[in-house]
């Protein structure tokens, strides 16, 4: 990648910011999400249909409540209102937030905004201004490893990530019946 920031669907939660109106619009509880799923808008918001299960399974727990994380749903929220995020090339910020009285980061390795700072200064604008499909599916492979989701790793994976939904299934199902005979 040459130029100094492109386009992006993929807003990133480390250094970061945004406008009021994003805030207007956000809707923690993804109160859009049931029917938008069912939908031809999301389905061509993500044609990939590998993607758009990974996508799905992460949406369907943040509005059910089992993610304990504001940054599916804001994701969600974003692409529910066709936004797209200037994503720069360069780390722009340092991450101060590691440590034991983090909520989710106590460790320092593998993230980023560990290292130097570029400045502001020396960032190009791009030609053209636009969403990338390449580097949007180079994102989700790298950035939120859907290489592992892909033939033949997919063997693998899939039948994990499906397990994993019915093994909290099973547990919220069981949740319910006692608190059903609790109250009965």
């Amino acid at each position: 990648i040459t130029d100094s920031y492109s386009l992006s669907r993929y807003p990133s939660s480390w250094g970061w910011a945004t406008w009021r109106r994003t805030w207007q619009q956000f809707d923690p509880d993804m109160t859009f999400w049931p029917a938008w799923k069912r939908s031809s808008e999301w389905r061509a918001m993500v044609p990939d249909r590998t993607e758009r299960c990974y996508w799905e399974l992460l949406f369907d727990d943040s509005y059910k409540g089992r993610i304990d994380t504001w940054d599916i749903s804001f994701l969600a929220n974003q692409w529910f209102h066709n936004a797209s995020v200037l994503m720069s090339t360069r780390s722009l910020v340092r991450n101060v937030g590691f440590g034991p009285d983090a909520t989710h980061t106590r460790r320092r390795e593998g993230y980023r905004g560990t290292g130097p700072i570029e400045s502001l200064e020396d960032l190009l604008p791009p030609s053209t201004l636009r969403v990338d499909p390449e580097l949007e599916r180079r994102i989700f492979t790298v950035g939120y490893q859907g290489h592992a989701l892909r033939w033949p790793k997919g063997l693998y994976t899939w039948p994990r990530l499906w397990a994993g939904q019915i093994y909290r299934w099973l547990r919220q199902r069981q949740r319910d019946r006692r608190q059903s005979r609790a109250s009965s």
